[in-house]
């Protein structure tokens, strides 16, 4: 007897991107096992509440060292803002870069995001912290080259449509960062990378 499988297509697109007269091609796949988990050491989490200057805590965060540049950490968080209930919550968005020895952030960015109805960042579970529950965060040390000099950093947050009778939407939001000192200067914010499931 056969019995259907759904299968895992690589999503794929042409991000284009003009920076310093260069074109950026790429190509991004979509796994399940893509997301794999990014934790953060405690020292991380500590160097990162501290320079939120805010002490609700993290909704969601994740840690990754660069491959080129080991000496770096990157991390990113979501921090709750406001709105008590899934499709009305808003974020604080934060992507930094953490010297790996002694975990001093050296680097930010801060960005903003707002659910809609029926869409969700955070997996609305107990506190968070289902361990089956995928992290709505993801590094992405993909090598997004924007020419021979400058490399970019990802930051992908993924969100979820409430499914509608058999359709169930989901989408990755890719961010591009450049680091140059103590700053992360943003290249790409928010661009979705949609994909539906039946």
């Amino acid at each position: 007897m056969l019995i259907n499988k759904p299968k895992t297509n690589p999503f794929c697109c042409r991000l284009t991107a003009l920076f310093n007269s260069c074109l950026l091609t790429c190509t991004l796949a979509f796994s399940p096992t893509s997301h794999a988990k990014q934790e953060c050491s405690i020292d991380a989490l500590e160097a990162m509440e501290n320079d939120s200057g805010d002490v609700r805590g993290f909704s969601a965060a994740v840690c990754k060292q660069l491959p080129h540049q080991e000496q770096f950490t990157m991390g990113a968080y979501l921090q709750w803002t406001g709105g008590s209930y899934a499709g009305e919550r808003r974020y604080t968005l934060r992507t930094v870069i953490m010297d790996t020895q002694t975990h001093e952030v050296i680097a930010r960015h801060t960005g903003s995001l707002y659910e809609r109805p029926g869409l969700t960042i955070v997996a609305d579970t107990p506190d968070n912290k289902d361990p089956n529950s995928p992290a709505p965060l993801w590094i992405d040390t993909a090598n997004y080259k924007l020419n021979s000099d400058t490399r970019a950093l990802g930051v992908r947050v993924q969100a979820q449509q409430h499914p509608e009778g058999a359709n169930e939407y989901k989408s990755d939001y890719l961010n591009l960062f450049v680091h140059q000192g103590r700053f992360l200067i943003p290249v790409v914010e928010r661009l979705p990378l949609y994909y539906w499931k039946i």
